[in-house]
């Protein structure tokens, strides 16, 4: 499925930069903010904060070699939770609400895309809006909840970074 071939009747969610230096994101749907989310680069471990619809989340990585990936209300509940289905793949397992689906990465027109599984379907599609660009595009069906696409949203930033840290550190050898 090639970005033309996106369904009219899906939204899309754009992820924008709040500056060229800083970490934080802005989340728009049609243009209307809907969320944030405030990410602690100095932590040892990816964390962030995501803010939607006057709800706050925590969002971290837990395990190092197996991560975890889990997003918590703010009572500490799990919401959300995402890990590698296997060790040497780039795919992934979300457990939204019970829900489960699966995002795969994959290069797409010398871009980074990821795959929204479910039932063997593709339901949704997150890639950089251009190839030199830091604005991620959010194409999916209607009906997943926006603290869950702010949920895969922000692990595709983290999986992006660390990929871009990967190849600064593959050229300084």
């Amino acid at each position: 499925m090639s970005t033309e071939q996106i369904p009219a009747d899906w939204e899309t969610m754009e992820l924008k930069p709040d500056g060229i230096f800083t970490p934080d994101c802005t989340v728009f749907l049609n243009e209307v903010n809907v969320g944030h989310i405030t990410r602690r680069i100095f932590s040892l471990r990816l964390r962030a904060e995501i803010q939607v619809h006057g709800n706050t989340y925590n969002v971290r990585r837990d395990g190092f070699f197996t991560p975890v990936y889990i997003m918590e209300n703010e009572m500490g509940e799990k919401v959300a939770d995402a890990a590698r289905i296997s060790f040497w793949g780039n795919k992934y397992q979300v457990n939204i609400a019970g829900r489960l689906l699966q995002l795969k990465f994959h290069v797409f027109s010398m871009k980074r895309v990821y795959d929204l599984i479910e039932n063997e379907q593709i339901i949704g599609r997150v890639g950089l809006k251009k190839i030199f660009s830091r604005t991620l595009q959010f194409h999916c069906q209607k009906g997943i909840p926006a603290e869950a696409r702010l949920f895969i949203l922000w692990l595709i930033l983290g999986f992006l970074d660390q990929a871009n840290s990967d190849s600064s550190n593959a050229n300084n050898m």
